[in-house]
């Protein structure tokens, strides 16, 4: 049965503006904080969220903003989620598998020419991939992705609207969703405080390869490496790729250029264009407050194993950030005594790759972690907008040459018999490398090569 209540005028009309002034507040405030998904604002002194709250935060994103469209790749090593969040214009992502088409003829110049370059040019995007505490106590940077996600989906201003209509961003909130979901239970166990001592993870963060993921870019053993891997090299191409990471004491940050000296089998351009976002970081973190940054020192472009580091025999500018730690979740806080004996001492002479030496007298949180990684990644997504054209060009440009020294210059090519002592490591190598975007060709007739048949 049921039952109607007969409703005079005006309560019709009271409670018609009352719904109409609700349908306006869910307007403006339709995109979710991640304060209002999470249960608490991140960066918040002894809070940590978990991968099940930062994987609901972009989901509920997904779900309310038109600049994010979320993707679930598949999972982890023990199952959890596996994401990715494209950021863009609406226009972009609509549009996104016209520009993963461009990005694949920029990235192979057999499959265009120099004169359909001036259309790629104007038509493309810079497409930077960002990826989130690869190691997992390394947590700042997982913890700040949903705050520059929200601020991305929500932002008008003028350098936002030139980043979201220039660049696409591919974000993986972390690339080790079950190192944060580890770390960040047995953080939060602990029932962290002010005088609470807490403890680190007691075991590995990772299934099979323990701590250092990070050394499996050239072998691609975990699932985690592999989906990132296939973004980077069969989907989306990006000019730019961005490790965030973390460090020990000293430098608040660390952020190219790399130290001395230069590997010389890395195209110039991908130097040149870390030397430009190194700038463009810099800058953008001494206006904010943060101007403990230090370039050139301890970080090469010489270990080939790394997520950034990989990329470059791919043409592709790849970027490590080591932000100084605090004690994970915990402050870290100077007492009166420890800052008076500090100011006491004297002072550290300003260098040319460090001119503002950190000191250590005040206090250093997770706050001040997410707020350096936020801004040097807007600042890198601001020098990819602004600097669209050369970027692209510049990508085209290195991988026509590396083509063209391919058939110019030895090795052309390497061969590998059919007749192996162990033909399923012959197999697996094949596959490996096939993940990263390398041509294969099957012989259908015998021949020469290096004195053999």
């Amino acid at each position: 049965m049921k039952s109607f209540r007969r409703f005079s005028g005006s309560m019709l009309l009271l409670s018609f503006l009352v719904f109409l002034s609700f349908q306006v507040y869910a307007q403006v405030g339709s995109i979710p904080t991640p304060e209002s998904i999470i249960g608490f604002k991140p960066g918040t002194d002894y809070k940590m969220a978990n991968w099940d709250q930062i994987y609901a935060y972009f989901k509920a994103l997904d779900a309310a903003s038109d600049r994010v469209e979320v993707l679930e790749l598949g999972e982890t090593e023990m199952g959890r989620p596996m994401i990715v969040a494209l950021i863009s214009s609406p226009e972009n992502l609509r549009n996104k598998e016209k520009y993963k088409e461009i990005q694949r003829k920029l990235a192979d110049p057999r499959l265009s020419s120099d004169s359909e370059l001036p259309r790629l040019v104007e038509e493309g995007k810079s497409v930077v991939l960002v990826t989130c505490s690869l190691h997992a106590t390394e947590l700042g940077a997982s913890q700040m992705s949903s705050v520059m996600a929200y601020q991305m989906a929500t932002e008008n201003t003028p350098v936002m609207t030139q980043i979201l209509e220039n660049v696409i961003l591919v974000l993986f909130p972390s690339a080790n969703p079950d190192g944060v979901q580890m770390t960040a239970d047995h953080y939060m166990s602990q029932n962290p405080g002010p005088g609470v001592r807490v403890t680190g993870l007691p075991r590995v963060y990772n299934k099979y390869t323990g701590h250092d993921n990070n050394r499996d870019w050239y072998m691609l053993t975990q699932k985690e490496s592999i989906i990132i891997a296939k973004q980077m090299y069969e989907e989306w191409f990006p000019e730019i790729i961005f490790d965030l990471h973390q460090k020990g004491g000293g430098a608040r940050i660390f952020l190219p250029p790399f130290a001395d000296p230069l590997n010389p089998l890395i195209h110039p351009q991908i130097v040149r264009g870390l030397q430009l976002l190194g700038g463009y970081m810099n800058s953008d973190l001494i206006d904010a407050g943060y101007p403990w940054v230090q370039n050139q020192s301890g970080f090469t472009m010489w270990w080939h194993g790394g997520m950034r580091t990989a990329p470059y025999f791919h043409n592709m500018v790849g970027i490590l950030s080591e932000a100084a730690s605090a004690n994970l979740a915990s402050p870290q806080i100077p007492t009166e005594e420890q800052i008076a004996r500090i100011r006491e001492r004297p002072k550290p002479e300003p260098t040319i790759n460090f001119p503002v030496p950190w000191i250590g007298d005040r206090p250093w949180r997770l706050i001040d972690i997410m707020n350096e990684d936020r801004i040097a990644v807007l600042a890198v997504l601001k020098a990819a907008a602004r600097n669209k054209d050369m970027f692209i060009k510049n990508y085209y440009t290195m991988n026509k040459e590396a083509i063209e020294k391919g058939r110019t210059e030895k090795p052309y090519a390497y061969v590998m018999p059919a007749d192996q002592h162990d033909v399923g490591a012959m197999v697996y190598f094949l596959e490996t490398m096939l993940k990263q975007d390398t041509d294969f060709h099957i012989a259908t007739s015998g021949f020469s090569a290096g004195g053999k048949t």
